[in-house]
């Protein structure tokens, strides 16, 4: 049971991570930045791997610890 709530918690987590980089990335490609960091398309590539992670740890925990 609580390796089904674990798992249900990173895939939550996994979705807002998801939702977050794309808020970002949108935001920036509209050029709501005035002076945006050369750092920022690294930091967006790295919140999208951070989520596919989270994503695939949640399903994980749900299948092993079933």
């Amino acid at each position: 049971m609580l390796g089904i709530i674990v798992g249900l918690l990173l895939i939550m987590l996994s979705i807002y991570q998801f939702y977050a980089t794309s808020r970002s990335f949108k935001s920036l490609k509209k050029g709501n930045y005035t002076d945006p960091s050369p750092f920022m398309l690294p930091t967006l590539w790295t919140s999208t791997i951070i989520a596919i992670f989270l994503a695939i740890a949640g399903i994980g925990t749900i299948i092993i610890l079933k």
